[in-house]
């Protein structure tokens, strides 16, 4: 009988901490807080989230930091990934595939992402606070025991024109819950 801690939000960031260009190259996100050591860089092996007894991821999204403003020629495409406990095995669980500008965003539904309020404008989809959040059908993905997640650009915007920082909500997988001992102390006679 296991239970499920509450929730957790990792959020990805630079390795600076600072919010990722649209425009930036394809890489592996860095855990925001990270501090980085010589050479290490962005790599699965520091910025993946572990898992000992596994987790269930709940939700992915990216916020935006700045907003998206040009008419790229190319999509920014933000990936979440699962790694097997062994590493011999890497799936790509959500994508998410930023608008290259306003015109591509129809109020109430962001196509790959967030449900927009029908009030919201075009223009407010793509702002500064704007969230998009995955709607792949694969979430909640459960993450074996051992195994790890992590978040990737994979494949930069034609130009500049935006930043976001990437978050992941999640639950880590629990221990069975603690038995009581009796109530009743024993007395030493």
């Amino acid at each position: 009988m296991a239970y499920t801690d509450p929730r957790y939000v990792q959020i990805f960031t630079k390795l600076s901490g600072a919010p990722v260009e649209v425009e930036d190259t394809a890489d592996i996100l860095a855990l925001q807080g990270r501090v980085p050591d010589v050479g290490t860089g962005t790599d699965a092996n520091f910025d993946a989230v572990y898992c000992p007894a596994g987790a269930s991821i709940e939700s992915f999204g990216v916020e935006i930091f700045e907003a998206i403003t040009n008419a790229n020629s190319t999509h920014c495409v933000v990936a979440l990934k699962a790694v097997a406990a062994d590493q011999s095995t890497t799936t790509t669980v959500a994508t998410i595939t930023l608008p290259k500008d306003s015109t591509e965003v129809t109020p109430g539904n962001v196509s790959g992402g967030t449900v927009l309020p029908n009030t919201a404008t075009a223009a407010q989809a793509v702002a500064v606070g704007a969230r998009f959040v995955s709607s792949d059908t694969d979430l909640p993905y459960k993450v074996a025991q051992g195994g790890k997640f992590y978040v990737e650009v994979t494949t930069a915007a034609g130009a500049a024109g935006g930043s976001f920082k990437a978050f992941v909500v999640y639950r880590q997988e629990g221990a069975p819950a603690a038995v009581a001992l009796s109530p009743v102390t024993k007395i030493a006679s």
